[in-house]
């Protein structure tokens, strides 16, 4: 509470100050932090008028009687105040700022001043609340303020020192992060995939945490009286099968788990089949999102029963198979719907807490301590690894459900690939490595899609240098002669193992690092440049030896083999 019935000029006499008096004087006025001098004394004596006449409970009667809070708050006298006060009100000259103090206090003064009597009446010496307050030309920000009664005037309250900090960029933060959360709340509500939500328990129990509405209306169940029990308790059908452990390792590591042929019988509960995908929501956290397939299961095992009766069965079958297909075209896109949906609500939130978290960390919404500062990077870095992770794995939807274009243009080699090897140079600069590119043999121009081939080959220059300590990391790019372009990515970090050539390849597989530490990435770039390369009628191969670096090699034709899908274009 900061409020003002008038200054007290006579209070300070500059010409009569100690040098001591002095040098406090101007650690007042020079703080950067906004600081002021108060007597709350008058205030202090009107609350104990209010207790003294039988009032027990302060907060309530002064809510119900606003006219005692005015009157409490009138005998607050403003002393002084720094420069920097005058900084974050906008205020040109302590005259103004101390004329126009009333005009200051935000839409949250009365609750802010009833708090502050409260306080008082406690007895507090120190106190801290957040407020709103108004700067001179009316704009609005969020403040932080904490007072202190300086000694020898804690019985009386006759000198307080009151701080004020500028909070707005943090509760603005908060705001994004509340709105973001509610919004994601909202999807998960109505979604028309069934959801679980588990907690991983230290001593290893996986506990069901809740479920959203359309996991109720696809199993018939009430889920209320299930939480709290684990996973075995919950669901005594499931065990004996992989799902549990599978849950635990997606809670405890952060996989991802998938699977359509989760099958779940127990008598008089549920007798069905399910497409459940898991995926962590945070540490020691987890979602089984699922779909009842048993109607696909079931069409599907009743044409592998008729399969040697075909001929006679096709034409009274055609029409159901039809339907089916119809059914699960619907159920597909419903899926492929949702999951943009999802993708696009977690990339909001997401690139709100890296966008905040970096203004924090740049001390834009004040000074961090070095905990709070380690803290917000932790924030930071989390949220970038889970947004690639996210992109990462659209990516390979979209590959797998057959939706990725390839649009073939003509474009230079050379261009291409030194750009990509300048973009990386800081990269490699950063780390100690030598990055250098041979396009002596290069051919000049090719005919493909150049999106899809930089993006494997960033793919592929990026994991060098991640995994290579020290040394040198070498593209060399040459016309086969035979209507391919050979590029060659070299490095000279630690090697596979021949048994892991094939593994490296797979989604969400990584190797462990040197020392069992785990890798950086979503283990998805290598099984994502995989399938590019197929697309582009190209290959990927591996030759590597343990302590002898690393060559990956893309082989791709100069030209599409199909000419329709050459468009004329950019030639750089």
């Amino acid at each position: 509470m900061t409020v003002a019935q008038g200054t007290d000029p006579d209070r300070e006499d500059p010409a009569g100050l100690t040098g001591e008096e002095t040098r406090y004087r101007r650690i007042f006025e020079d703080s950067p932090v906004s600081l002021w001098v108060e007597d709350f004394s008058g205030a202090k004596v009107c609350v104990d008028e209010i207790l003294a006449g039988g009032v027990t409970d302060l907060t309530t009667h002064l809510t119900e009687h606003p006219d005692d809070v005015l009157r409490c708050v009138a005998g607050v006298r403003l002393i002084d105040v720094n420069e920097a006060s005058l900084a974050l009100y906008g205020a040109p000259d302590k005259a103004q700022l101390l004329g126009s103090l009333p005009e200051l206090l935000g839409p949250d003064a009365l609750t802010s001043a009833i708090e502050t009597l409260e306080a008082i009446a406690k007895g507090c010496t120190t106190f801290q609340q957040e407020s709103v307050n108004r700067k001179v030309d009316g704009s609005v920000i969020d403040v932080l303020v904490n007072w202190r009664v300086v000694q020898p005037f804690e019985q009386t309250y006759e000198m307080v020192l009151v701080s004020t900090h500028d909070i707005t960029a943090r509760k603005s933060a908060e705001r994004a992060l509340r709105e973001s959360e509610e919004r994601y709340r909202s999807i998960v509500e109505t979604s028309p995939l069934g959801m679980h939500f588990y907690d991983l328990q230290d001593d290893g129990r996986l506990i069901f945490a809740g479920a959203n509405p359309a996991a109720e209306m696809i199993l018939g169940v009430d889920h209320e009286h299930l939480v709290g029990m684990t996973i075995e308790e919950a669901w005594p059908g499931l065990v004996g099968t992989d799902v549990p452990d599978a849950y635990r390792r997606v809670a405890g590591r952060g996989a991802v788990w998938s699977n359509e042929d989760v099958v779940y019988d127990e008598k008089e509960r549920i007798s069905a089949s399910f497409d459940v995908h898991a995926f962590q929501t945070g540490p020691g956290s987890m979602v089984a999102a699922f779909e009842d397939i048993t109607r696909r299961k079931r069409a599907e095992h009743e044409l592998e029963l008729h399969r040697k009766h075909l001929e006679e069965l096709v034409g009274d079958r055609t029409a159901e198979l039809e339907e089916s297909n119809r059914e699960l075209e619907a159920a597909t896109n419903a899926k492929s719907a949702f999951l943009a949906s999802m993708s696009h609500e977690l990339r909001t939130p997401l690139n709100s807490i890296i966008g905040f978290s970096g203004l924090m960390l740049q001390g834009m919404a004040g000074p961090l301590t070095d905990e709070q500062r380690r803290q917000m990077e932790m924030v930071n870095h989390s949220g970038r690894q889970l947004l690639a992770l996210i992109g990462d794995v659209l990516d390979l939807a979209k590959i797998e459900a057959g939706r990725v274009e390839v649009v073939s243009r003509p474009f230079s080699v050379p261009h291409l690939v030194g750009t990509l090897v300048e973009t990386l140079r800081p990269t490699a600069e950063e780390r100690g490595l030598a990055l250098s590119v041979d396009l002596d043999a290069a051919p000049e121009q090719m005919i493909a899609d150049r999106t899809k081939l930089e993006q494997i080959l960033m793919n592929l220059l990026s994991n060098a240098l991640k995994y290579t300590d020290e040394g040198d990391v070498a593209v060399t790019v040459r016309d086969c002669g035979d209507g391919t372009a050979e590029f060659e990515v070299r490095d000279t970090g630690h090697g596979v193992l021949p048994e892991d050539h094939e593994r490296i390849f797979e989604e969400f597989r990584q190797l462990p690092a040197l020392g069992g530490a785990k890798n950086p990435g979503t283990g998805l770039g290598l099984a994502i440049s995989r399938r590019l390369a197929g697309l582009l009628g190209g290959a990927i191969s591996l030759d590597s030896e343990p302590g002898r670096g690393s060559t990956f090699t893309l082989r791709v034709p100069l030209e599409p083999a199909d000419p329709e899908a050459t468009l004329d274009g950019d030639t750089r």
